[in-house]
């Protein structure tokens, strides 16, 4: 997946799943993770035993959505809110890595990074 200051979140299981999700605020209010474990367990069967990485991302502190009210989004825990309705026994791995804070490792959007984008990608290479 291609972002700035959006969530990847990069999932595997043992059975040789794996996806990759670009979870920004549309996609997170249209429940984006949610939809696509929904779609894992409908294909496959599956609601357990995952390993998920939810990779760097701006954080709450820095996602300002509107600044007369100071209200912020906090992409991290509305993603692990969908996760946590969707599957079960699963291990989940956070960064906790902020895209704006830590703008010279990260791109980030919101820090000025117009065009270019920070890659998180996952593969299946059929190892056992």
């Amino acid at each position: 997946v291609r972002l700035a200051d959006c969530l990847p979140i990069l999932i595997a299981h043992p059975d040789g799943i794996i996806a990759a999700i670009h979870a920004g605020r549309a996609g997170t209010e249209e429940s984006i993770t949610g939809r696509c474990f929904e779609k894992i367990r409908q294909e496959t069967g599956l609601s357990k035993g995952f390993l998920i990485f939810l990779g760097p991302a701006i954080c709450k502190a820095c996602y300002e959505v509107n600044a007369e009210k100071k209200k912020h989004y906090d992409l991290l825990e509305k993603n692990i809110d969908q996760i946590s309705k969707e599957v079960s026994h699963s291990q989940i791995f956070k960064s906790n890595l902020c895209t704006a804070c830590l703008n010279t490792r990260f791109f980030s959007y919101r820090k000025g990074d117009k065009t270019e984008r920070n890659y998180s990608l996952i593969a299946n290479l059929g190892l056992s």
